[in-house]
């Protein structure tokens, strides 16, 4: 098999997120290396081409995400919908932190 584009693979990725399976209609999912590998038509896959792949899915509004053994997909239309961090809580965190760093300052002295 002659090894396809980092385009053919996203394309390839949006149909399988319109598939059905894993008890969903469609939606998020994660695919070995492998199985990437095959589809792709190469022999290995290296970080040029997993980093097109990467690219070329934000182009096509979805988010693929390199893990050791495998990768998540998922638009970024549901990332969009995740929880933001109110300012109260960051900021909590952040002066904890900034506590944290003098108590550290004053034990080095």
């Amino acid at each position: 098999m002659e090894p396809v584009t980092a385009l053919q693979v996203v394309e390839i990725f949006k149909k399988i997120y319109d598939e059905e399976f894993g008890g969903r209609k469609r939606g998020r999912f994660r695919i070995s290396r492998e199985l990437v590998r095959k589809i792709s038509g190469r022999k290995r896959l290296d970080s040029r081409f997993i980093e097109q792949v990467t690219e070329e899915g934000y182009e096509q509004d979805l988010i693929i995400i390199n893990r050791e053994d495998f990768f998540n997909v998922i638009e970024d239309r549901v990332m969009d919908s995740h929880r933001k961090v109110p300012k109260r809580i960051a900021s909590r965190f952040f002066n904890q932190l900034k506590q944290d760093l003098s108590i550290d300052e004053d034990e080095m002295e």
